[in-house]
């Protein structure tokens, strides 16, 4: 089940600026019998959310506050957690207002520094100039601000090609 990260505080990016957001999710623990995925549960407890336009159009999803933080360095480091880099670029004219962003845990990689501290791919979301639309895409590999950890598992669940944009909605509830 996806992850819906509201900051403690919305905030506006400006027209023609970007920002990179520093955050973490939960781990998830896998119990496995011979090869069998009996049950897959996150690392802390989580409340559920309903995500959507209205009660027949949306999910269920896990809800999730975040301290995000500009500077890495600033961002607690658990064992229990990954860090994510979010980059948001607004191509636009208009402010982009950040109210939440929801996040396809299952279906990011993780990788793991000689710490033994967990990180996923960057997820960047471009706001194009018409101000309506955004495209969304997953990089290879985590931020440069982490490192050179290694691949240490991939995602739980793999996305089909071109359906990043539905699996992460963000700031209106609509997709991007």
């Amino acid at each position: 089940m996806p992850i819906v990260i509201r900051p403690e505080l919305p905030f506006v990016i400006p027209p023609k600026e970007e920002v990179t957001m520093f955050m973490s999710v939960p781990l998830w623990i896998k119990v496995q019998s011979g090869g069998t995925t009996l049950q897959e549960i996150p690392s802390v407890s989580l409340s559920e959310t309903w995500l959507g336009d209205s009660t027949i159009s949306g999910e269920i999803c896990y809800a999730s506050k975040t301290s995000a933080k500009l500077i890495f360095e600033h961002i607690l480091k658990r064992p229990y957690r990954a860090i994510c880099a979010l980059q948001i670029k607004n191509h636009s004219d208009k402010e982009f207002p950040f109210v939440r962003i929801k996040i396809p845990v299952q279906n990011l990689s993780l990788f793991k520094d000689e710490k033994n501290l967990f990180y996923t791919e960057t997820i960047m979301l471009t706001r194009e100039k018409n101000g309506t639309d955004a495209k969304v895409n997953l990089t290879k590999s985590p931020h440069k601000e982490f490192g050179k950890p290694h691949k240490f598992s991939g995602p739980r669940h793999h996305l089909e090609e071109g359906l990043m944009a539905r699996a992460i909605t963000s700031f209106f509830g609509k997709e991007v």
